[in-house]
């Protein structure tokens, strides 16, 4: 997972955040199982295989292992050690590295991610809602506004299709984010919802970006088919695997 696991984190709680808010806007709250209706992930054509989880490992530099336990939530997923990283990786690359997690929180499957000449980035797949609560859990606990998700969503009965456009950047540690596309199911959310409620987005995930010890992103350009990354990520993930 290493430095994706920061990125997602970001972008899933535009993703959470947007259930909340643009569900409320948009009236749909009390028919969310219709809305939410599509159960399949978006294709972006991107595919991988063992040799891009190989490159994108081999780059990244952080090692993998087993805990072997399962404890409570934060202790299921363990950072250590850090070292400095400047590399690019393709978009298969991500991609792999965004489906080989094996922690038992991870809330994503069947992830595609794809990087585009303008500088946009489109991550699309399902959000498995059955590790909503471990996952906020695990990464700086259940506020109001997650809280107020999980009901939302019936959490531990469905995965629900996902789909992101956003152009990225991070520069001097700050990251810089402008949503073009946000759709929830078959839910095409508006990109004003998110702009209208910034300050309540913005501390959402200041509570959740930190908690992959000894990572930093110092600059992080999207370019055509590649991202390019500088900064520090973790020597070491331990994570308690999936039953």
């Amino acid at each position: 997972m290493n430095f994706l696991s920061k990125l997602f984190s970001l972008l899933l709680v535009v993703v959470l955040l947007s259930i909340v808010l643009g569900l409320g806007f948009l009236g749909m709250v009390p028919s969310l199982s219709r809305a939410l209706g599509a159960d399949k992930a978006w294709d972006l054509g991107i595919e991988y295989d063992s040799i891009d989880l190989a490159n994108g490992r081999l780059k990244s530099r952080v090692k993998v292992t087993s805990l072997g336990f399962s404890g409570y939530f934060a202790e299921t997923i363990q950072y250590s050690g850090q070292h400095f990283v400047e590399t690019t990786f393709t978009q298969e690359e991500l991609t792999a590295l965004a489906n080989s997690s094996e922690w038992k929180y991870y809330p994503v499957s069947e992830v595609q991610i794809k990087s585009n000449k303008d500088k946009s980035f489109e991550v699309c797949g399902l959000l498995k809602t059955s590790r909503l609560s471990g996952w906020l859990e695990a990464t700086g606990g259940l506020d109001n506004l997650a809280a107020r998700v999980l009901r939302l969503l019936g959490e531990g009965r469905r995965d629900i299709p996902f789909y992101l456009r956003v152009k990225i950047a991070v520069e001097n540690y700050e990251p810089d984010l402008d949503f073009q596309r946000i759709e929830i199911g078959r839910l095409s959310l508006p990109a004003k919802i998110i702009a209208r409620n910034k300050s309540q987005l913005e501390s959402f995930v200041k509570q959740r970006m930190d908690f992959v010890e000894g990572l930093a992103m110092k600059r992080l350009e999207v370019g055509e088919r590649e991202l390019r990354f500088v900064g520090y990520l973790p020597d070491l993930e331990r994570v308690t695997a999936d039953d």
